[in-house]
């Protein structure tokens, strides 16, 4: 757990549930802020659905708030996927000046 990784997800204007699973991401980084837990397990944790926290992860990674890597096992079948929060500032990536997402 990174507690500049917690806090810095706290502070992303975002829509509950984006914020929500990117407090949970946050809660399972290393000090490299990076994670792998499966999107069941972001589901427990969210108490939201699978294929809800699949469209808030989506909508992170087209925001450029997270990086995903997908992860594959030795014999070809997939696992979870590494999710690294990208915590330094990247330009604004739908070009609001506020800096606020719009979703």
């Amino acid at each position: 757990m990174s507690n500049k990784a917690i806090t810095w997800a706290f502070d992303q204007e975002l829509p509950t549930i984006d914020k929500f699973v990117l407090v949970v991401l946050a809660d399972y980084a290393d000090e490299a802020n990076s994670c792998f837990p499966g999107q069941q397990k972001i589901a427990a944790n969210t108490g939201a659905s699978v294929s809800t926290v699949r469209r808030a992860l989506g909508r992170l990674e087209r925001h450029k708030l997270i990086a995903r890597d997908r992860r594959q096992r030795r014999d070809g079948s997939r696992t979870s996927d590494r999710y690294t929060l990208q915590l330094e500032p990247v330009d604004n990536p739908v070009g609001n000046p506020s800096g606020q997402i719009d979703l």
